[in-house]
């Protein structure tokens, strides 16, 4: 991370956030960019404003807000950012933060029995907005297969693949429906259980 520095005539050089308001004051002729490591390693002193952690807070506070809007969520966090909690209009999803480590893994909660799996084909990542539109892409796409999967966007390789599977999930849904309606009417007349379904299945 980039970060400025104020080194004022009889005082300790201070450095800021990039968007820190304080930052914005410092003259030209006092002005340079360095990284965190090297202004602490020169023992500068950090901004009280933006140096610390409640500045990592309001940052944070200020990007789920943006995210809620731009792509219609709900967003929960715990305190320590360890953990994020997000509901679109049709799933709820959990991103956890590996222990001793900076990314981010997802989770989808499961829709027919209690608890979460993991999102295999999201790979861990420490940017959360990555993981955002991730969530967003994927439950806009579940809404569209529940309307017709055959308005899925084929634009990209991963939107081609993730319409093939669409298509196979439809499919099997048919075979399913045809084996219950076949199920009912045999109930209601016994001698149609010697009429196979193997060719309606043939041409599915």
């Amino acid at each position: 991370m980039n970060v400025f520095f104020s080194n004022r005539a009889g005082k300790q050089a201070v450095y800021h956030q990039k968007d820190c308001p304080y930052e914005k004051r410092i003259g030209e002729h006092n002005r340079i960019e360095i990284t965190v490591k090297q202004a602490k390693k020169r023992h500068y002193c950090a901004c009280k404003y933006c140096g610390g952690e409640q500045w990592e807070k309001r940052l944070l506070r200020e990007r789920v807000a943006k995210w809620k809007n731009q792509y219609d969520l709900k967003i929960t966090y715990w305190e320590d950012d360890s953990v994020f909690f997000i509901e679109t209009k049709i799933g709820r999803w959990k991103a956890c933060k590996e222990q001793d480590s900076s990314k981010y893994v997802l989770y989808h909660q499961n829709q027919w029995k209690p608890g979460y799996h993991r999102q295999r084909d999201m790979k861990k990542t420490a940017s959360l907005e990555t993981i955002i539109d991730y969530v967003s892409k994927h439950d806009k796409a579940k809404e569209i297969i529940r309307d017709d999967y055959r308005k899925l966007p084929q634009s990209t390789k991963q939107q081609k693949q993730y319409f093939q599977s669409a298509k196979r999930r439809a499919k099997r849904a048919e075979r399913r429906r045809v084996r219950r309606i076949f199920a009912m009417l045999e109930e209601q007349q016994p001698e149609l259980k010697d009429i196979s379904i193997f060719g309606y299945e043939m041409l599915m």
